[in-house]
């Protein structure tokens, strides 16, 4: 399954909005976006080229699908649980980036973050069952940095929390590399 198949339009077109009015009303946020809109691209990108070979093994939890290039490096595992994936992991370059998506026994996205040796760095994004942003903020080493938003299911903001350390947003640019 392709992870570009996952989004249906209505998030991606508020998600694409939420990037935007974030970029121009926070700092922190327009600071991180090109890291994560950078390394989104090019783990999607390396997860969309064939793989060389596919095994699905069996876990407690349900099938999981591992897809390798010939050199024997994974691009993606996916987790089902009764015929819907659940989590999805696409890792990238030799750092072993990776995009990790989760989502609702439903099929609908849960979560969306980039790890670095199963440490979550960037933004992270958690969704509502029924498409809106439940939570977004920027983690470092899997703290909480920056300013952090949150949003009732109806897509009204919440509130919003703020960690500080927002240097470390900067040294984002090194992770991966």
């Amino acid at each position: 399954m392709n992870l570009k198949h996952r989004y249906n339009s209505l998030n991606f077109i508020w998600y694409s909005l939420f990037i935007s009015s974030i970029m121009f009303s926070s700092c922190e946020s327009s600071v991180q976006d090109p890291w994560f809109k950078q390394y989104k691209k090019e783990i999607t990108q390396t997860a969309n080229q064939e793989a060389d070979s596919l095994d699905i093994q069996q876990d407690l939890r349900g099938p999981i699908i591992k897809k390798y290039f010939a050199d024997g490096r994974v691009i993606k595992k996916e987790l089902f649980r009764n015929d819907t994936m659940i989590m999805s992991r696409t890792l990238y370059g030799p750092q072993s980036l990776e995009l990790r998506t989760e989502y609702w026994p439903s099929g609908a996205l849960g979560f969306e973050g980039i790890a670095l040796r199963d440490t979550f760095y960037g933004l992270s994004t958690w969704y509502h069952e029924n498409g809106n942003i439940s939570l977004q903020g920027i983690r470092y080493k899997n703290a909480k940095v920056g300013k952090w938003y949150y949003w009732n299911e109806n897509g009204t903001l919440k509130k919003t929390e703020e960690f500080g350390e927002e240097h470390l947003i900067d040294s984002l640019q090194q992770v991966g590399q």
